[in-house]
């Protein structure tokens, strides 16, 4: 279970299809930080102009496709 104040809520503000339409609510867990994804999703990444939506899929080989 994530703690309260380890959850940011994010707004949408473009279409990302087929999972994420603009005005949308998403909850970001935080306390992911700087690990390797432990399985198939939408993660929040830090990028030098703010934060970037990516659709992460595990590989056969252990390897990610972003």
């Amino acid at each position: 279970m994530v703690e309260m104040d380890r959850l940011m809520v994010l707004g949408a503000e473009q279409e990302l299809p087929p999972l994420i339409r603009q005005s949308d609510l998403l909850l970001v867990d935080m306390t992911v930080e700087k690990k390797l994804p432990r399985r198939d999703g939408i993660y929040v990444p830090s990028v030098a102009r703010g934060l970037a939506i990516r659709q992460v899929s595990g590989r056969l080989k252990g390897t990610f496709l972003v």
